[in-house]
């Protein structure tokens, strides 16, 4: 990213003032004033000392973060030494400069990022709340880290063309490499490393798994041109998924060192792309190449063509739709898809009793709501309320900085809008009892979870769960609210408990494994997802997911009530005998006994029972009552599946469930490619991937306050051209720019020199961000060899988000920017001229949600204010003062029809604009920039003054398709062309008057893909259209718009 200064253009009148020491000193003062401006707010914010980072330094690491993070610092300690070993012997190289990882735990979500501007590594440490880096993983963090680390390892390392370079102007120059990068290459060796260089990772998970499973059995896989850039369409992230095969399939066949030479091959020669690396290395073509992985798919997976399949009950086309929940109504279930807008949709019981006749059920919207995860929701058993879960970004809008998910009440029957019952928390998969009295939320604490019980008057949060160390997810209750089941992994040990619903305490643990469910290793045993409560009868039985054989199948067990009075297991680590069961807190006390008089309530879960397979997955689902749907043995199940268009639901009969009593007879083919089967080196064992235990002592690392200073990543030699009378003068010079690793300081400085004039100019921009607000300073001098002319400018602007609220349906947002620009011109011609200009800007828009469709983006509307105002300080010889406000509304007429016809969008928008100088009609935002006669109104010829000019426009909009194209490493992720109509005119207390001419346009718009870089790309034409009195002709334009 590199910093420009744009210079707003404005009238000048020159005057010849250079005897005037009062204008000089006037000079003086607002220069000081405008550096004390600057100075005030950087000091007083560098005088707090509360929120000031730290910093521990090791060998290879400087770790950055703030007190509360601590203990995930201490987690990273403990593994740092040995990741870096991992990472570095893997790719052969070990950077000379100790790595900054700044650790962020004030977020709602977990991830990470590698950064190049300036070099470092981001990690979100807050507790994951989805199976995205597999059960099996001992420690997500170590895991996350490794991820990370093989990205700033691979991207910073000097070899090749940009490689090279980088030695000499910087580390942002190795940057320019990984923009001729296909995404499968940057994400592909992270993500195969973060499997074979650690217990856990992707490549040993499931639900990762089957993201390619689908589109081989369907004979529906990606192109190598699209596994190059991401896209709206499953897989999400399919980067991932492919670049893990990739370097999978070149790691067996080409060695073990493939990869580290196809990274020098294509470092060599950047720009002529990976296709001539591939074919250099590998001596195949890449298209060759990648079909024969799929090929060697295809045989792996071909066992599974004979599986059950199941009835399909989502809609058609790309989506997700999460595990429903039955109700009165029907099945209630989260989705998103091509039509579908993010929300809850309601699937009448009628309608699933169609899906047996092969009919396609059509899900109805009940509440537009975009959630954290596909799993945040709950509803209660009448399918009136709801309870979901909704991201709260940082005001800034930055990923890494504080946010947070809240819970918000839905009225399904729409008679009232969503109630918010907590502020600022982080919470998510909230679970509702059926009476709809009860409420319980997983609640991130660090970098681990706990589970709360949320009082539903008023959000008070009671912890009702902790495990210490743990991870929890998606908890539900039984039928009658007295039970819940909850998802726990500890350190790659995956299961599902039952607690007592009012006191937390822990009563049964759900495991594929014989025997003790706590004496199992982490991740050598099947991990458990999704649990459900289900009446059989009169008996309660818990359904879930489980991988034990690899693949994710759907099992049930009966729930047994044993005597209440029965002693409690002396050899479950989890549960103290001494406290009457109460469940132990990581630090080894006992937690408060919350219990009846009458002793401890004791359940038994029995021998597990496969129920339902299916080709793809099977990870999560529920019987159908009894009567709604009759198979041959008269039962059902709604199971959650993947296809290649999305997670999806399916319907599939039971009468193929079997006992698995035996060790052997719930296993399946040898279908999966297992971590047994990875062509890696071993992950080593350390501390943090033994599971349960905690990680080996780490001495104490002293840490101390971390400053924040840029640090130079980038210069480049300068060249600039001048014209002037005599012919062409050059300009000599370079290119500086510096950043801190917390972003809160940029600076950019361009220094130049004209030999021929001996003049010098050059332009420094600062930047200091300390939160969501912005300051920016600029300092500029230029030389114009043409008139001898020289000017300075000196400017300070500032912008700061007001608003930015989140809600289940839309999003609101209020920003504010403001400058202030000195601006002084000198030369021998024309004397001196020094004058002051200020501008502000407020710009509000509510978006509301829309579907993968929706090109152009949600309906909604927008709001925007600018005022420019050039006083009569120092030589400006008058004020001038002038306004433009904007209102657009976007209107989707035919939203409720399916497919390309709902996605029209009509767009009215209105402007208004004043000036005190009569330059109204001149401050007008047409669409291609006007024409010369946008200043004529009527039939005059010339142009008119106006002190209130106003402008309407209409747009019809639609999107073109194109969606998912791609050739060569260029792809196309949407289209859509849009057709308006303009007219101007100026105003006042008499007449409203247009403007001599109609403007007619259009324009076609793209979403590029350039490997990883979105590139949006507008072409527009505007046509004069004369009224038939005015005195202007016929003509257009053709305009061209680029955003990187």
């Amino acid at each position: 990213m590199l910093l420009c200064h744009a210079y707003q253009a404005t009238e000048y009148r020159y005057h010849d003032h250079r005897g005037s020491r009062v204008n000089r000193r006037a000079s003086r003062r607002l220069r000081l004033a405008l550096l004390m401006i600057i100075l005030v707010p950087v000091t007083l914010y560098g005088q707090r000392g509360a929120d000031r980072p730290l910093r521990i330094d090791t060998e290879h690491f400087t770790f950055i973060y703030r007190s509360g993070d601590h203990q995930a610092v201490e987690e990273l300690l403990s593994v740092a030494d040995s990741v870096y070993q991992r990472v570095t012997g893997f790719l052969d190289y070990q950077p000379s400069e100790r790595i900054p990882v700044v650790v962020r735990g004030g977020t709602a979500t977990a991830n990470g990022y590698f950064s190049p501007y300036p070099p470092r590594i981001t990690l979100f440490v807050s507790s994951p709340s989805g199976p995205w880096l597999g059960a099996s993983t001992a420690s997500w963090l170590e895991t996350l880290f490794v991820h990370e680390l093989l990205h700033y390892v691979h991207l910073t390392r000097p070899i090749g063309f940009f490689g090279s370079a980088s030695r000499v102007f910087g580390p942002l120059t190795n940057a320019a490499g990984s923009l001729f990068m296909p995404g499968w290459f940057v994400e592909g060796v992270t993500t195969w490393g973060e499997t074979a260089l650690s217990t856990g990772g992707r490549g040993r998970n499931p639900f990762f798994e089957m993201q390619h499973i689908a589109p081989i059995l369907e004979d529906a896989m990606y192109s190598y041109d699209q596994a190059g850039f991401s896209s709206g369409f499953a897989p999400q992230g399919r980067i991932y998924a492919a670049g893990y095969l990739m370097i999978d399939y070149l790691q067996e066949h080409y060695g073990e060192d493939a990869f580290v030479e196809l990274n020098r091959t294509f470092q060599r020669a950047p720009f002529l792309g990976m296709r001539r690396a591939i074919r250099r290395t590998t001596g195949a073509t890449a298209r060759g190449l990648y079909e024969d992985l799929q090929a060697e798919l295809e045989a792996v997976y071909a066992a599974r063509r004979g599986l059950p399949d199941g009835t399909l009950l989502t809609p058609s086309g790309p989506g997700d739709w999460s595990l429903p929940l039955p109700t009165d109504r029907g099945l209630v279930a989260y989705g998103r898809g091509f039509s579908y807008v993010p929300g809850l949709y309601l699937l009448p019981w009628d309608a699933v009793l169609s899906a047996a006749d092969a009919e396609r059920p059509q899900w109805r919207l009940l509440a537009a709501a975009a959630l954290i995860d596909q799993w945040s929701f709950a509803v209660d058993a009448a399918g009136r309320k709801a309870l979901v879960s909704v991201l709260q970004p940082a005001l800034s809008g930055r990923d890494e900085d504080q946010s947070y998910s809240d819970l918000f009440v839905l009225d399904l029957a729409g008679h009232s809008p969503p109630i918010r019952l907590t502020e600022l928390q982080r919470l998510y998969h909230p679970a509702l009892s059926a009476d709809g009295t009860q409420m319980v939320a997983v609640q991130r604490a660090g970098s681990y979870s706990r589970l709360v019980s949320v009082d539903p008057d008023d959000g008070e949060l009671t912890e009702l769960y902790s495990g210490g160390r743990t991870t929890l997810y998606t908890p539900t209750f039984s039928p009658d609210g007295s039970l819940i089941a909850v998802t726990e992994n500890q350190r790659g040990r995956q299961r599902v408990l039952v607690l007592d619903a009012r006191s937390g305490l822990r009563l049964a643990v759900a495991s594929l494994e014989s025997g003790a469910a706590d004496a199992a290793e982490p991740g050598g045993s099947a991990a458990l997802y999704f649990p459900r409560f289900a009446r059989n009868g009169r008996r309660l039985e818990l359904w879930y997911g489980g991988d034990r054989d690899g693949s994710l199948a759907l099992y049930r067990s009966r729930v047994l009530e044993t005597d209440a009075g029965a002693s409690v297991a002396a050899d479950d680590p989890g549960i103290d005998a001494d406290s009457g069961g109460a469940v132990r807190t990581d630090n080894g006390a006992a937690a408060a006994v919350r219990q009846s008089a009458v002793g401890v309530r004791r359940l038994q879960i029995e021998t597990p029972r496969r129920v339902v397979q299916d080709r793809v997955a099977a990870f999560a689902g529920f019987p159908l009552p009894d009567g709604w749907y009759c198979t041959d043995d008269g039962r059902a199940a709604v199971y959650a599946a993947y296809t290649a268009d999305g997670y999806a639901l399916k319907l599939a009969d039971l009468h193929a469930a079997e006992a698995l009593d035996a060790p052997g007879s719930h296993e399946m083919p040898a279908t999966s490619k297992s971590p047994e089967t990875l062509r890696a080196p071993a992950a080593p064992t350390t501390s943090a991937t033994r599971g349960g235990l905690p990680p080996d002592p780490v001495v104490p690392a002293v840490s101390r306050p971390y400053r924040d200073f840029p640090r130079p990543i980038l210069w480049l030699p300068q060249l600039a051209l001048k014209s002037t009378d005599d012919g062409t003068q050059f300009d000599v010079g370079a290119l500086l720019i510096a950043a801190s690793n917390l972003q809160r300081h940029e600076v950019a400085l361009s220094l130049l020199y004209n030999p021929q004039a001996e003049e010098p100019s050059g332009l420094v921009s600062y930047s200091f961000t300390p939160g969501p607000t912005r300051w920016n300073l600029s300092a500029g001098h230029d030389y114009s060899p043409a008139d001898e002319r020289q000017t300075t400018t000196v400017a300070l602007g500032v912008g700061r988000p007001l608003l930015l609220q989140t809600r289940p349906d839309h999003i609101r947002q209020l920003n504010f920017n403001s400058r202030a620009e000195y601006r002084r011109r000198s030369s021998e011609q024309w004397g001196t001229d020094e004058e002051m200009e200020f501008s502000l800007r407020l710009a509000a828009a509510r978006a509301n949600r829309g579907a993968l469709r929706d090109f152009f983006g949600p309906t909604g509307r927008r709001l925007s204010w600018v005022i420019d105002v050039r006083p009569d300080w120092l030589d400006a010889d008058r004020s001038r003062v002038g306004t433009t406000g904007e209102a657009s509304l976007t209107l989707q007429p035919l939203r409720h029809l399916t497919g390309p016809p709902g996605t029209l969008q009509i767009v009215p928008t209105a402007v208004a604009a004043t000036s005190t100088v009569g330059d109204a009609l001149g401050r007008l935002p047409y669409l291609g920039g006007g024409f010369d006669d946008r200043r004529t109104v009527g039939s005059e010829a010339q142009p008119s003054d106006a002190a209130l000019g106003w402008l309407g426009r209409m747009t019809l909009r639609m999107p073109l398709g194109v969606y998912d194209a791609a050739w060569r490493g260029l792809g196309s992720t949407g289209s859509g062309v849009a057709l308006y109509l303009e007219q101007g005119g100026a105003a006042d207390e008499r007449s409203v008057t247009p403007t001599a001419s109609s403007v007619a346009g259009i324009e076609l718009t793209t979403d590029l893909r350039f490997n990883t870089l979105p590139i949006q790309f507008t072409a527009g034409a505007a046509v004069r259209l004369p009224h038939p009195d005015g005195v202007s002709d016929h003509a257009w334009v053709a305009y061209l718009r680029l955003n990187v």
